[in-house]
């Protein structure tokens, strides 16, 4: 059991206060992470994205685990083809059109002159990947509140689990 809370409980107070304040920040964090999503749409602004979202773009296109760039951890890359893939019948039935179609072409992407570092589409993608990485700690940070939660003796821990979420982001 998670949360031993009943009524005439006198650790009700002293339980819900261990719960509330970790609660609590796990809330602000993640909406302090998923705030800033959709700026700079429909480009990509943030430094690193571009090589990661091309990453999940091969991935997707090619359906393989070869990212072919090397330079940036493939985890990133698989957690957003794999959150594309599971919300790919979503996009279809908002737009009517299959994600992986509106993805650039190789083509496209790889010219004469080098790789078109801004080509990512559609702006659906980029905030889709947004969300899938800006809330992967929060869904571990979660996990762990909650069996922490359940006993009292572990408050200590769990005070500083939720020391970390803010300080780590994670």
């Amino acid at each position: 059991m998670i949360f031993r809370f009943r009524i005439g409980n006198p650790d009700y107070g002293r339980n819900f206060s261990a719960v509330a304040g970790p609660l609590l920040a796990i809330l602000v964090a993640t909406f302090l992470r998923l705030w800033p999503i959709g700026s700079g749409l429909p480009y990509s602004d943030y430094i690193d994205e571009g090589h990661v979202l091309h990453q999940a773009i091969k991935v997707l296109q090619e359906q393989t685990y070869d990212v072919g760039l090397y330079e940036y951890p493939s985890l990133p890359a698989y957690l957003i083809a794999a959150t594309a893939t599971a919300c790919a019948p979503v996009y279809r039935l908002v737009y009517g059109r299959s994600l992986i179609e509106e993805f650039p072409s190789p083509a496209e992407f790889h010219t004469e002159r080098g790789d078109v570092y801004d080509l990512i589409s559609p702006p659906a993608f980029i905030v889709l990947a947004r969300a899938a990485v800006a809330t992967l700690p929060r869904h571990g940070f979660t996990h762990l509140f909650a069996r922490l939660a359940g006993d009292a003796s572990q408050r200590g821990r769990l005070r500083h689990a939720a020391h970390r979420c803010l300080s780590s982001g994670g």
